[in-house]
């Protein structure tokens, strides 16, 4: 867990099984926003979810930028079409739909200002918490 500016952030490593809906349902409470990285590279896709007083405001998986939900789903849809990463390619395989996964985090660290500071996550001491045993 730290903070950077305005956002805190907090890491799960391991088989941390992130927040449900309704935990950044709750996080998000009384005009709190909350932004959620589900990166699963073992079984695509990663997703991404931005909450905002309890609500999902706006959720697509990373690749799959085409199939969005939420109360405002296209909320980054001028920015995603600008950088390219929509309209949706019809082959996200290879280097291709790399490039594409980085644009779409890139334009969501960019409408957040979102950034993580490197030095505190690679060679920090971050506090640890445990949430749950198995």
């Amino acid at each position: 867990m730290g903070r950077v500016g305005d956002w805190s952030f907090a890491i799960e490593y391991g088989d941390a099984v992130g927040p449900t809906s309704t935990g950044l349902g709750a996080v998000s409470a009384m005009g709190v926003e909350a932004v959620n990285f589900s990166l699963s590279p073992w079984h695509p896709p990663s997703m991404f979810a931005y909450y905002h007083d309890g609500d999902c405001i706006c959720s697509f998986g990373i690749g799959e930028e085409a199939r969005r939900w939420g109360k405002s789903p296209d909320l980054l849809v001028p920015a995603l079409t600008e950088m390219g990463v929509l309209p949706a390619q019809l082959d996200l395989r290879g280097a291709d739909a790399e490039r594409v996964r980085r644009l779409s985090v890139l334009v969501i660290e960019e409408h957040f200002r979102l950034q993580l500071p490197r030095a505190d996550v690679l060679d920090g001491e971050l506090p640890m918490f445990i949430v749950r045993e198995a």
